[in-house]
């Protein structure tokens, strides 16, 4: 674990192996361990997948196509709400087509950059470790906005989810 977490960009399964002395393929089994534990995550690049220190399973699962990726998705979508979810650096991780609808395609971009109406709400939010909520408008469109801190096991923010209730 503190060779991944050593490298948040990632790093090989050869790489953690040569480190540690273990059979590669060994290795990838405990690889695979964590990662369904939420613990790692991993991004492919090539062939290779490239292996990181994952605090948070529901934005792992958000990022990656999997089973639980596609059944949140499946939630969300259905919910007659907005759903809007950032990682710890206020990244727009995801958001549901009923917001995408009002505020376009903003995944991958930092909240604070496209979306200033929330922004205070969301650093409050962060900061507090409470939900908070505010009423605005976007495009003319007025919004109840609950914005929760997603938490680790540890309490740690790592994420922040909005929810857009049209008023």
């Amino acid at each position: 674990m503190e060779f991944v977490k050593a490298r948040p960009h990632g790093c090989s399964s050869q790489e953690v192996s040569k480190d540690l002395g273990i059979n590669r393929l060994t290795l990838t089994k405990y690889l695979s361990t964590l990662y369904s534990e939420g613990i790692l995550g991993y991004k492919k690049v090539g062939m290779a997948k490239l292996w990181y220190f994952e605090k948070n399973p529901l934005l792992r699962s958000m990022l990656h196509d999997s089973d639980q990726s596609k059944t949140l998705k499946l939630l969300f979508n259905s919910m007659g709400v907005g759903v809007m979810i950032l990682d710890q650096k206020g990244k727009i991780v995801w958001l549901n087509k009923k917001i995408k609808n009002v505020v376009g395609e903003v995944s991958g971009k930092i909240v604070d950059d496209c979306l200033t109406e929330i922004a205070e709400l969301n650093k409050t939010a962060n900061d507090s470790k409470k939900s908070q909520s505010e009423s605005i408008s976007i495009k003319s469109n007025k919004y109840l906005i609950n914005a929760s801190p997603i938490l680790d096991k540890e309490g740690t923010v790592v994420g922040i989810i909005d929810v857009f209730s049209e008023q």
